[in-house]
């Protein structure tokens, strides 16, 4: 299920940059460990993200304001991931699990209502 899955949260990412969603339910079905679980989401949507910086690039769309926004995003995604990091250790697996159902039981309401 990892291809269809990927291709679409792709899909899903370039036609509405939302993307994310089937990618943390796929993960979140794997049983993984915890820290495990947020390292594969987190390089997933890494990857995504330097993907569109670099279509940007690519098709000539950098712009003053599109590098100073990269820049202040990798600085704020790097401190939150440390902090989240700090927050992972303090929090069980159980309570992990049940936030993420939530968060895209949450998601698939707003996503269908607007």
């Amino acid at each position: 299920m990892g291809i269809p899955v990927g291709l679409f949260g792709g899909a899903l990412s370039g036609a509405f940059g939302a993307g994310g969603p089937p990618v943390v339910a796929y993960t979140a079905s794997q049983d993984f460990e915890k820290h495990r679980y947020v390292a594969c989401v987190q390089v997933v949507l890494a990857i995504g993200a330097a993907s569109r910086i670099i279509f940007l690039g690519i098709n000539g769309a950098f712009t003053g304001e599109i590098v100073s926004l990269s820049i202040s995003g990798v600085f704020f995604a790097m401190s939150e991931a440390w902090g989240g990091a700090i927050l992972l250790r303090k929090i069980s697996d159980n309570f992990l699990r049940i936030t993420i159902n939530a968060l895209l039981l949450f998601l698939s309401v707003k996503y269908c209502l607007f």
